[in-house]
């Protein structure tokens, strides 16, 4: 008897066996596993690359804007100790100073707020990920599971194509006798 040989990842071809002499034409052919919701897996799938792009988007202008006031917050130090270090006063450049500062510190208010925005965006994204995430998961299990319950029928029919091919090997054997 021959065993059948099944495949280790689901689509892969399942190479039927031949009992003996007595082949028939249904043991000679080659069961394809099909998942039926192959083609909402793909779609799931998209759906999965694009959620996560979309964190990769979100994530990389949070970061972006933490860089901007981490920027605006090293300029604001730099003009505070280069007035420092003139040592002479300059009422002129006093007040220059100061509404460059105060201007440096509007902006970072406004990064800081964009920040923000750019926080909840980012948790959203990723809530949508693992939501979609999960979808996709199920999606594979379900797969997975519908592959096993193929490969036992297929291990089933050939033990019955085997018992049937050695009935048959049995009966001529006695006629014979």
């Amino acid at each position: 008897m021959g065993a059948a040989v099944l495949p280790a990842t689901p689509g892969a071809r399942v190479a039927g066996s031949t009992a003996g002499a007595v082949a028939t034409a249904k043991e000679s052919e080659v069961k394809r596993f099909r998942f039926a919701l192959q083609g909402l897996e793909k779609v799931r799938q998209v759906r999965l690359d694009d959620a996560r792009l979309a964190l990769a988007r979100t994530e990389a202008k949070r970061r972006a804007e933490e860089e901007r006031i981490m920027r605006l917050e090293q300029k604001m130090d730099e003009t505070s100790v280069a007035s420092a270090r003139e040592g002479t006063l300059d009422i002129t450049g006093l007040l220059e100073e100061q509404r460059y500062i105060g201007e440096l510190r509007r902006q970072r208010q406004g990064a800081i707020e964009r920040l923000s925005q750019w926080i909840g965006a980012v948790e959203k994204d990723r809530q949508e990920l693992l939501r979609v995430s999960k979808e996709h998961k199920a999606l594979e299990r379900l797969r997975e599971r519908r592959y096993l319950e193929f490969v036992r029928e297929v291990m089933r029919e050939e033990t019955q194509q085997s018992d049937e091919t050695a009935s048959i090997c049995d009966q001529r054997r006695r006629m014979e006798a």
